[in-house]
């Protein structure tokens, strides 16, 4: 994928969180916490028919 966003649903509005271009081979996306029950991944400019094959958030580290 050339760009994505990452989203979260706040009320009955889509917000975005985190915004990217190109990722590779498993990627490490770092971004600032948001709490909420819902996220999407969305695609905004593909390359080649992209496969997703697995998609994980996990909560902040704490030091």
């Amino acid at each position: 994928m050339k760009s994505f966003e990452l989203r979260y649903k706040s009320g009955d509005e889509w917000r975005t969180f985190h915004s990217g271009k190109a990722i590779g081979k498993n990627p490490d996306v770092k971004f600032n916490p948001v709490t909420t029950p819902i996220v999407r991944l969305n695609i905004t400019e593909g390359r080649g028919g992209p496969t997703i094959f697995e998609f994980q958030l996990f909560t902040p580290r704490t030091p």
